[in-house]
């Protein structure tokens, strides 16, 4: 889609220095540097369908445990934990994978989430599409039906629940194996459940019944337009009636909020509430290892197997975690008994200027972090020339890939507005086209324009408007960002980051070079510490 005058003028509010369109060929210009608005032929396009809901606009937050729901018609496994969903034309399969693994002699893969049971209605199924229909920091609305017969649910990482509302038609409940009812009886909204060796509360509304019918499947027969299904701990009085207390306290958003108290991160995770009935209060939430290890929050006493490790159960609106934190260097220090000559050697075995033609932003990338490097250990043993001579071609390098002549560029950034994404052309493993490992490839620009910008403060201001634009599309730090999600690649519950834009996986997303989102972070607090942007030097 073109960019008329008022497109302009956004882009002129959002990127400073002032940017301008420099002609027909849509190329937008940020400070010294430029990125393009029309797709190169280097690069393949992006799918045209987004399935999302209604009113859903702006850019896209892929590259999540949950983002096949956007690039599919319905979803891959949904790996929430302690809860496996998947949306599927016959509604939301819920399952406890556990920490079960698949081992094959090619492979070892998570649990397959094949689904206990199927949250659908009556009379809408099959549902020819799932879409997004919103999001938070670690919760996730999936949406089935249309204006007049819907469902939505609502999970996320850590929750016990799956909220449903519904309207057009009566919820029903499909089960893979007969359930045995152990809680409640037909005449209750509330009912104790065992599929499968799994135990699940499932809770309608005050005043509502649950129906089998001739096919085993149970109806939910109501006048109110919620409900919640839980996965419990374990099949005791005691835990159900906890869980019916809490389960028409529904989950509604999540925020992560951090601060830094000196060499400590202090991080936050609020859970806004919405109760339907019952008293207010909190709700119940269970915690990774890495979470309950840094927390004093009061644990419930059950807990869930998972991959990750057992999973905590808690209660309330927050809790906080409190993680120790290391500054950076550069690069390292030379030690006592290093080797010198050696070192120079090696040095001198890797020159400046042997790069030749440009690679694909990964494998560019890589040369960038290689030079990167050498120019720190050239910096460490007093080489300033040498070390110069490495920034000088850094700094070359840099300055191609961010300008932008026209799209027959052969090297350079291309920003799309449909999905709400920068990509680098020539793209590689996926990084166009299914918006695969931003990260790993940006990290390398930016911490190798940090490292021009460390020796060069002018340069790094009349560029740094290009290197921001990396940045916030891996990391943008603003929730409100018209042109990037808030924190594409990082997710704050997990506690890491993924690396596929579309986790169109039967064993989810993955992060299947933790080495190189490492490498993305550290570039951005010593980008964020030469800029003098605190913000990001903590983030």
């Amino acid at each position: 889609m073109p960019f008329p005058a008022v497109r302009t003028l956004l882009f002129t509010l959002i990127l400073l220095p002032v940017a301008t369109v420099l002609g027909a060929d849509d190329i937008i210009q940020v400070g010294k540097g430029s990125f393009t608005t029309v797709r190169p032929d280097a690069c393949r396009p992006l799918p045209t369908t987004i399935h999302r809901a209604k009113g859903l606009d702006g850019p896209v937050p892929t590259t999540d445990w949950w983002t096949s729901l956007l690039w599919t018609t319905h979803s891959q496994p949904l790996f929430a934990h302690p809860l496996a969903l998947r949306a599927t034309p016959s509604g939301l399969t819920v399952t406890a994978p556990g920490d079960a693994i698949v081992a094959t002699s090619r492979a070892i893969m998570g649990g397959a989430a094949d689904g206990d049971l199927t949250i659908s209605l009556s009379d809408a199924a099959p549902f020819p599409e799932a879409r997004w229909a919103g999001s938070s920091d670690w919760f996730v609305d999936a949406e089935f039906g249309n204006d007049r017969t819907w469902l939505r649910t609502s999970f996320g990482h850590g929750s016990p629940f799956v909220y449903a509302r519904h309207a057009g038609s009566a919820p029903l409940l499909r089960f893979a194996a007969a359930p045995d009812v152990w809680a409640g009886t037909m005449d209750d909204a509330s009912i104790g459940i065992t599929v499968r060796g799994r135990h699940y509360g499932l809770f309608g509304s005050e005043g509502s019944r649950w129906r089998p019918d001739d096919h085993g499947d149970w109806r939910l027969d109501t006048d109110r337009d919620h409900f919640s299904v839980a996965l419990l701990p374990d099949r005791t009085p005691t835990t159900f009636e906890i869980f019916r207390d809490a389960a028409h306290r529904h989950v509604v958003g999540t925020r992560t909020e951090y601060e830094i108290e000196g060499n400590t991160v202090v991080t936050t995770f609020t859970f806004e509430i919405e109760t339907l009935e019952g008293p207010s209060g909190g709700t119940l939430f269970a915690l990774y290892p890495h979470q309950w290890k840094a927390t004093a929050h009061d644990m419930h006493g059950g807990s869930y197997p998972s991959i990750r490790g057992e999973l905590r159960l808690a209660s309330g609106r927050a809790f906080t975690t409190r993680v120790p934190v290391q500054g950076v260097l550069p690069f390292l220090p030379v030690v006592e008994d290093a080797d010198r000559s050696m070192v120079l050697d090696l040095l001198d075995r890797n020159p400046p200027g042997q790069l030749g033609a440009f690679k694909d932003t990964y494998w560019e990338g890589k040369d960038l972090g290689r030079l990167t490097t050498l120019a720190g250990i050239a910096e460490s043993l007093g080489e300033h020339d040498l070390r110069d001579a490495y920034l000088d071609e850094i700094r070359g390098r840099l300055e191609n890939w961010f300008t932008a002549s026209g799209p027959e560029d052969v090297a350079l950034f291309h920003y799309d507005e449909r999905w709400g994404t920068l990509i680098g052309c020539p793209p590689s493993y996926g990084s166009d086209d299914q918006l695969n490992d931003h990260h790993f490839h940006a990290g390398y620009f930016i911490r190798a324009a940090a490292e021009v910008g460390r020796h060069d403060p002018a340069w790094a201001r009349a560029w740094a408007p290009m290197v921001d634009l990396l940045v916030r599309d891996i990391a943008s730090l603003e929730r409100d960002d018209p042109m990037f999600p808030w924190l594409r690649c990082f997710d704050p519950y997990a506690g890491h980051a993924w690396a596929s834009g579309h986790a169109n996986f039967g064993d989810g997303n993955n992060q299947e070079s933790s080495s190189e989102s490492l490498n993305a972070w550290y570039g951005l607090v010593l980008w964020g510490e030469v800029t003098g942007n605190r913000r990001l030097r903590d983030l």
